[in-house]
């Protein structure tokens, strides 16, 4: 398959005028008589001089949903420029509409001394609720083991806002379990939803189902907040399942220094950073059946478990990442502990192997049809045109 083709819609043309800190002037598809004015993103501005063709455009859904998002706006008469959101930077034109979070997000609204259309751009749940379930699976872990981590995902006074204050309109990644997070600050008709995406060519991935069933644990950062403490702990007892786990846990010493004992079990296997449009993924997946995801803050569900899901891997998911939809097909945790853990495990390694083809079929079909770059790109159009209308 020609992976570029799949995205041509998507690829990016670098000018002259992009810089990584201030993209300017993404007017891909813009049509100059339709032209209605300058939005102003504070998200990020890697896919914009990344090439399409490129693994890096790969990394993270968030690089295609990104160009999706600045090509709705143009698409709705909008030139649009791009400023990172963790970054301060003064602005050198008059916006129409601001739109993202973080730090960017409020600088550049502290700037305007004219009326613009705010609109507040979540990308999972509201960090009240992310500090607080970091703060006690840490708690949790300390208790358990007598070991005291630092806190990795926690959002810092800086780069919070009263988003009632700044934000005309809430669009948040997400379903009713993210939304919830939001609910001491706005109530749920305040906020429109999006889902995550999932890349195309996983359609063409799908596990072999093979017994007994391997699980996989994916994610990034905050290593204890999405519950890879109590998965390994966990296996480290169900020595005829084995678990692979994918993401950067080398790179925190002090985890790997705890769990080193575990981690030594024949069956807990630590892969490391996975791309997903590689070999090393697709042989990764004729050892999988099941993504164990227990995560206590995400948007719902999570990129890593769309993607997957669309190559097939069936989730087991943390009520905090269990959109509503879903809550009828997926396995879902009653809480983040090496009990449920294995409750769940036990569960679902006792399930037959065709009724396991079926799960992983059914899923596939959901991500293509839900998790698509296209129902994402429709689910925008139509938030846009309600706050614009």
């Amino acid at each position: 398959m020609n992976i570029k083709n799949k995205f041509d819609k998507l690829s990016v043309k670098i000018k002259s005028n992009f810089k990584k800190d201030y993209v300017q002037g993404y007017e891909k598809y813009l049509q100059s008589e339709n032209q209605r004015g300058n939005v102003l993103m504070c998200y990020i501005t890697s896919p914009f001089y990344i090439s399409s063709d490129s693994n890096l455009f790969y990394r993270h859904q968030n690089f295609q949903e990104s160009v999706a998002i600045a090509n709705v706006f143009n698409s709705f008469g909008y030139s649009v420029d791009i400023v990172p959101y963790n970054k301060e930077i003064d602005l050198e034109k008059e916006y129409d509409i601001i739109f993202g979070f973080g730090r960017s997000f409020k600088y550049s609204i502290d700037q305007m001394n004219y009326q613009t259309c705010n609109i507040f751009y979540g990308t999972g749940m509201h960090w009240d609720q992310l500090n607080q379930a970091e703060a006690h699976r840490l708690e949790e872990l300390k208790q358990r083991r007598g070991v005291e981590m630092p806190a990795t995902r926690e959002v810092s006074e800086k780069d919070k806002l009263d988003i009632k204050e700044y934000s005309d309109h809430v669009i948040i990644i997400g379903d009713s379990p993210t939304v919830k997070s939001y609910e001491h600050i706005l109530k749920s008709n305040e906020v429109y939803t999006v889902s995550n995406t999932s890349f195309e060519f996983l359609s063409d991935y799908q596990p072999r189902i093979s017994s007994p069933y391997g699980y996989l644990w994916m994610g990034s950062g905050g290593l204890v907040l999405r519950g890879l403490d109590v998965v390994i702990e966990a296996f480290s007892e169900l020595k005829h399942n084995d678990i692979y786990i994918c993401g950067p846990v080398s790179n925190n010493e002090e985890f790997i220094s705890e769990y080193e004992r575990e981690i030594g079990s024949d069956n807990i296997h630590l892969v490391g950073f996975v791309e997903l449009e590689s070999d090393k993924f697709r042989h990764l997946l004729n050892n999988v059946c099941f993504h164990l995801y227990p995560s206590a803050s995400d948007s719902a569900p999570p990129g890593s478990v769309t993607n997957t899901m669309r190559a097939g891997v069936v989730p087991i998911l943390s009520e905090a990442t269990t959109p509503a939809y879903l809550t009828n097909d997926v396995e879902t945790l009653s809480e983040i502990s090496k009990s449920e853990i294995k409750r769940a495990v036990k569960k679902t390694s006792s399930i037959k192997r065709k009724r396991v083809s079926r799960l992983s079929k059914n899923f596939s079909r959901i991500a293509e049809n839900k998790f698509s770059i296209d129902a994402f790109k429709s689910k925008f159009e139509r938030t846009l045109h309600d706050i614009l209308q």
